[in-house]
């Protein structure tokens, strides 16, 4: 295992081996969305930022509407 960079999130420091990086990635290594799009904004990899809102999408199913409770009615 080789630590190829260190971020910082409390002082806002990103020290990042690019030549590193860039090997890993050659040799078949995939990062993660967000270490992506943090690559991607420190120009270590040319592209575009991955849309990533944390959360799976979920396909829109029809679901019966429930029943209103007495509680509800008033």
């Amino acid at each position: 295992m080789e630590q190829v960079g260190v971020v910082d999130p409390i002082k806002k420091e990103k020290n990042l081996k690019a030549d590193r990086i860039k090997y890993w990635m050659s040799v078949g290594a995939k990062p993660s969305v967000s270490v992506y799009n943090m690559l991607v904004e420190a120009k270590v990899v040319a592209g575009k930022k991955i849309p990533n809102s944390g959360k799976p999408k979920k396909k829109e199913e029809a679901k019966p509407a429930a029943a209103p409770t007495p509680a509800a009615a008033k």
